[in-house]
């Protein structure tokens, strides 16, 4: 509750009937005013009924995560502005959720046998649900994340095995004039580490333009998620050193002999 009091037991169908708002209601029609003690009246012809305000509560979601807020009004169950077809009640416990359920059910069943079966269902769950599609949406796009990673270690591994297969001519002259191993071997790794930087260096900034772009297909996805752009630029580095130091410690214990009759 922001503002005012909550729907009680006084709240009947002997007295005044209350009401209650959300945020986005009092904005939308309270901008510059206290809506506590306005009466509101149904326009809807043959409906005259009236309530008054007696508190604004925060706005909530009710059907998805997603959802945009909407303006909402609360009224009393046993005092209502117009005719129900069903209630919903939100029970919060620290017991089992099967065994209150079991006990719901029992008293419901006690109370009148000829009303239909009740459908009872926890928050996590409807949460869950609610998330299903998001969560199969991580699921493959983690899978194709893996899978590009996969497919750029292969391509970053041959394209470095084919320049040093190119450069073997060279390396052996480097290493007859007495170029240590150790030197090759790093100079081959720079190569790697170059293409590897110059590549995050195009990537960060499309992938934080495609963070913007589905954003909207997952909830709770920020505009810039920097601990998983770390993440990323840190696996793709380490990937970067693997796939070029094969490559790197082979060309660093060339033969150059060999390499200098290499055509």
């Amino acid at each position: 509750m922001l503002v005012g009091r909550e729907i009680g037991v006084q709240d009947t169908g002997h007295g005044p009937r209350a009401a209650v708002i959300n945020q986005s209601f009092a904005r939308e029609f309270f901008p510059t005013e206290n809506p506590l003690g306005k009466h509101m009246r149904d326009i809807y012809p043959g409906n005259p009924g009236e309530a008054e305000i007696v508190g604004v509560v925060a706005d909530s979601k009710l059907h998805s995560l997603r959802e945009t807020s909407h303006p909402r009004i609360y009224f009393p169950i046993f005092n209502p502005m117009w005719e129900q077809t069903a209630v919903s009640f939100e029970i919060r416990t620290l017991a089992d959720a099967a065994s209150v359920s079991s006990a719901l059910r029992k008293v419901i069943g006690d109370t009148n046998t000829g009303l239909l079966p009740i459908n009872i269902e926890t928050m996590s769950g409807l949460v869950d649900r609610s998330l299903g599609s998001d969560r199969f949406i991580v699921r493959l796009s983690s899978a194709f994340g893996l899978l590009a990673m996969l497919l750029a270690s292969i391509g970053l591994y041959g394209v470095m095995a084919y320049t040093v297969a190119r450069r073997s001519r060279d390396i052996g002259i480097r290493m007859a004039l007495g170029a240590r191993p150790h030197k090759i071997l790093w100079a081959v790794l720079r190569e790697s580490l170059t293409l590897v930087l110059f590549g995050i260096a195009l990537g960060l900034p499309v992938a934080l333009a495609g963070t913007r772009l589905i954003k909207s297909l997952l909830f709770g996805l920020g505009t810039v998620d920097t601990v998983v752009l770390a993440g990323a630029t840190v696996v793709l580095g380490l990937v970067a050193v693997l796939a070029g130091l094969l490559p790197a410690r082979r060309a660093s214990h060339v033969d150059p002999m060999v390499a200098l009759r290499y055509e």
